[in-house]
């Protein structure tokens, strides 16, 4: 049987999954949104996303998300920050680059089109509205529709997350 490796989203461990056990030879396994309790800290950890061939209790990554859960949910904490501490779009974009090229990019492409900080909103937003779909899309004007008339406040509040650390990518 073979492992494949889950991550703790909680402590960071890394650890050969003990729930998820597969066959000496399959191909083209695909595997997404699996989880199983971390054997340091008890809380949540995640089972490798992607598609995987085993042979002989070898495992072969065929595919996997290049922007991780961790990823977007670091991008979505520093829009958070960036825009309760007011922060500049350059610097913003530096720390975000850190992240993931990707989301340096995001942020230098459209810190123009909309105020900085409606543009934060709009990231949190955006992330609190992924789902495991890696490809879809996002309407940015209906993203800035649901921000109108809420507090800012509330669009950024950890109370109204739904699963931001969960989030697959979709930006």
């Amino acid at each position: 049987m073979a492992n494949l490796p889950s991550v703790c989203t909680s402590c960071g461990a890394v650890f050969p999954s003990r729930a998820y056990n597969f066959p000496a030879n399959v191909q083209k396994l695909v595997t997404s949104d699996n989880t199983e309790s971390c054997p340091f800290c008890g809380r949540e950890a995640r089972l490798s996303d992607g598609v995987f061939n085993v042979t002989d209790n070898v495992v072969t990554v065929l595919a996997a998300p290049e922007i991780t859960r961790q990823m977007l949910a670091a991008f979505n904490a520093l829009a958070k920050k960036a825009y309760l501490e007011k922060a500049p779009a350059d610097v913003i974009e530096k720390e975000a680059e850190q992240i993931h090229p990707e989301f340096g990019r995001i942020i230098r492409e459209n810190s123009g089109n909309l105020s900085f900080p409606a543009l934060l909103l709009v990231i949190v937003l955006a992330i609190k509205s992924c789902s495991v779909d890696i490809d879809a899309k996002l309407d940015v004007n209906r993203l800035v529709d649901q921000i109108q008339g809420k507090a800012p406040t509330e669009l950024i509040s950890d109370e109204t997350d739904n699963n931001a650390s969960d989030a697959e990518p979709a930006l």
